[in-house]
């Protein structure tokens, strides 16, 4: 199931990232700030209760019509599974990409 995070997601989220190499580990609160202020660009991936793949990402403040993928990570148990391309089509049917029309990604 993929859906957005919420608040009492953060603690699972580092949980994810410490085993999902290489994603960096930021401080909770960007993860809070993202999930809270971007929510519909930050999207988890669970089964069973346990984070599976995460996406996160923000919209550009100089790019017109531009949205950033800042993370995407698939636990290793995942990966190869199709979490990653379901993720990035959640993301990209999030409703903030109705006046999208560019999509960059640091990955």
């Amino acid at each position: 199931m993929i859906r957005t995070v919420t608040d009492t997601d953060l603690p699972r989220i580092r949980e994810f990232i410490t085993r999902c190499e290489p994603l960096g580990f930021h401080t909770l609160f960007t993860y809070w700030v993202l999930g809270s202020h971007f929510t519909d660009l930050f999207l988890i991936c669970e089964e069973d209760s346990r984070i599976q793949g995460l996406i996160t990402g923000l919209v550009s403040s100089t790019c017109d019509n531009t949205a950033f993928v800042w993370q995407l990570g698939v636990g290793p148990e995942s990966r190869r599974k199709g979490v990653a391309q379901s993720l990035i089509s959640e993301f990209c049917s999030q409703p903030t990409f109705l006046t999208i029309s560019q999509q960059k990604t640091g990955i």
